[in-house]
């Protein structure tokens, strides 16, 4: 008896909702389809397919090389590989599932599909040369380019500022403004005067967030002042002490 072949776009629609349902388990939101990651990721299984090969650089590119040059101008790109095989054949939702089960399993596969950061993805699952039914599944998770942000930080006081961002340390002098731009949201770590009652400094946190401009300035007996201005700014804040 022939073995039972799956409908791949019904295929490839399983894993897209799959993949969905379990971000909304974890808190997390869903994913959209992008045309372009669709792309990416039916040209890299139709390689693999071909080529008879199965690796994140099998075409000696990076994921996100391919991708780029699919049309997506991207932030951060994520993809997982499935290699599915049954002399039994497939229904189309049993072989979704087995590739997204087997994602979930997976640690690293695992990471990808909880990804914070990502809001689309594209997925493309093709037959592979075998003489049972073998399927490979690629699926890929973007956040393009246009969704970076940026917000400044200006220096108002009279002495130089100490700051980190996203891991890199900075400094900035008086009279200076300084505008960061970043993919994924991070946070700002400012090294604080205490002021001349309470010598030395201490550290603050804040979430950086798009448009904001963060303005340091004199405040009280030697401290220093932070007015945020921008959206969802709020009231100015005074740096704690």
């Amino acid at each position: 008896m022939t073995p039972p072949l799956p409908d791949i776009p019904q295929v490839e629609i399983a894993i897209v909702e799959m993949t969905n349902a379990f971000r909304r388990e974890n808190k997390l939101g869903e994913v959209k389809i992008n045309a372009n990651l669709s792309k990416a990721a039916r040209d890299y299984a139709a390689y693999l397919a071909r080529t008879n090969t199965f690796s994140h650089t099998a075409d000696g590119r990076e994921p996100a090389e391919r991708a780029q040059r699919a049309g997506y101008l991207h932030c951060q790109i994520a993809e997982n590989l499935a290699s599915n095989l049954d002399s039994r054949g497939f229904q189309s939702s049993a072989l979704a599932s087995q590739a997204v089960e087997g994602w979930k399993n997976s640690p690293g596969h695992r990471k990808n599909m909880l990804a914070q950061h990502v809001v689309e993805i594209g997925v493309a699952v093709v037959r592979a040369p075998d003489k049972d039914p073998k399927f490979l599944s690629v699926q890929l998770f973007g956040r393009p380019k246009e969704l970076a942000y940026e917000f400044k930080i200006s220096n108002v006081s009279d002495v130089k500022v100490s700051y980190a961002f996203g891991g890199t340390a900075h400094e900035i002098a008086p009279g200076y403004a300084v505008t960061h731009s970043a993919c994924l949201p991070g946070e700002i770590v400012i090294e604080l005067q205490q002021g001349m009652a309470r010598p030395g400094s201490v550290t603050s946190r804040y979430d950086a967030r798009n448009g904001q401009v963060y303005t340091l300035k004199p405040g009280p007996q030697g401290t220093l002042a932070l007015d945020i201005s921008g959206p969802a700014a709020g009231q100015p804040a005074a740096m704690p002490k």
